[in-house]
């Protein structure tokens, strides 16, 4: 079920922010009458959602309804990869084994595959593919979590489909390439020592996404991963990227052009030894997430080689190991879809 609605702008309550789409900001949470503040910006405030399907399935406990925000002016396409922060204790199941995600499209269910990234001391999140167009500035509303059933079959490997490639590095396959010393190691992860260079084989065009799950004993400078043009081992531009100073992950853009010199943002420090991050590349900016939140984004304003379809990137230059646990490419677009849980409602 999709719901539409219309924007009318409005400068009440809202600031101004250049980065921000033509929306509004709501940095002290407070938006005009018939607005909420989501993630920061004034976004309309949507008709209900409308009847509830009947149950699912009476095999599990408990169920609560999503709502898929389209908050841009373009049509979000079915198979765009979605994701919600959610917690196991949130939907009172212990792990993934009791819990499913499926679709209602107003006549049948469907279940989602998805895929669960595991998160220590942060919120863990789920992501899953649309199941549907929605039209721009609508909701989707016929998704749904069922949870509490401990005699449902294991999730597996289903959440792989989620992704446009998906790579846990038992080996070192054909699909990517390596330079000075990079090895497999056998916890499914490639060790990329220091002078060590590890690319994919294959390249991606904007409004592409590169998430990884990188561990190291100490981050220090020289760790860099993100989107380069470069068919080679050299460090070459242009590129977007996250990089460590020595200090924290910093996010990085080189576009190409004469008048687009290069940027870094603001270093985060990162205490875990493990750490999700992701590059979403687009025409006119790049999105920078870590702990699968968006912690930076700069937008751009030329530079046609940055267009190119572009590999990913994998660098040390400097004197400590780290090791590569997955890499994710996934659709994307701006701003991505928001996700949205309702209430626990129980087994009628």
């Amino acid at each position: 079920m999709r719901t539409p609605l219309a924007i009318a702008l409005l400068y009440t309550a809202c600031s101004w922010h250049p980065d921000l789409d033509a929306r509004f900001a709501c940095p002290d949470d407070r938006c005009p009458s018939g607005y909420t503040c989501l993630e920061g910006r004034c976004e309309p405030i949507l008709p209900d959602a409308g009847p509830a399907p009947a149950w699912w399935n009476t095999a599990w406990a408990t169920r609560s309804r999503l709502r898929i925000h389209n908050r841009s002016e373009q049509r979000a396409r079915a198979g765009l990869p979605v994701m919600i922060e959610l917690e196991f204790s949130d939907v009172g199941v212990p792990d993934i084994d009791e819990l499913v995600i499926v679709y209602h499209d107003g006549n049948t269910w469907t279940r989602l595959p998805f895929y669960w990234v595991y998160q220590e001391r942060f919120a863990d999140v789920f992501w899953f593919r649309l199941p549907a167009d929605i039209p721009p500035l609508s909701a989707e509303d016929g998704v749904w979590i069922y949870a509490g059933n401990p005699a449902a079959p294991g999730a597996g490997t289903e959440g792989i489909s989620v992704w446009e490639q998906h790579d846990y590095f038992d080996t070192i396959g054909a699909s990517w390439a390596a330079s000075g010393d990079v090895t497999s190691v056998n916890n499914n992860s490639v060790r990329i020592g220091p002078g060590g260079v590890f690319r994919g084989q294959a390249t991606w065009p904007v409004d592409y996404a590169v998430d990884a799950a990188i561990v190291a004993p100490a981050w220090t400078q020289g760790v860099s991963i993100g989107f380069q043009r470069s068919g080679d081992f050299v460090d070459a531009e242009p590129l977007a990227r996250w990089a460590h100073n020595g200090t924290g992950f910093v996010p990085e853009l080189e576009v190409g052009a004469v008048d687009e010199p290069r940027w870094s943002g603001e270093a985060v420090i990162v205490a875990d030894n493990r750490v999700e991050v992701g590059v979403d590349r687009f025409a006119d900016r790049i999105r920078y997430w870590l702990r699968s939140k968006v912690e930076a984004e700069r937008a751009f304003g030329g530079g046609d080689d940055f267009l190119e379809p572009m590999q990913i990137r994998l660098a040390n230059t400097g004197t400590t190991a780290f090791e590569l646990a997955q890499i994710r490419v996934r659709r994307t677009m701006n701003p991505l879809p928001q996700v949205t849980r309702g209430a626990l409602e129980p087994r009628p």
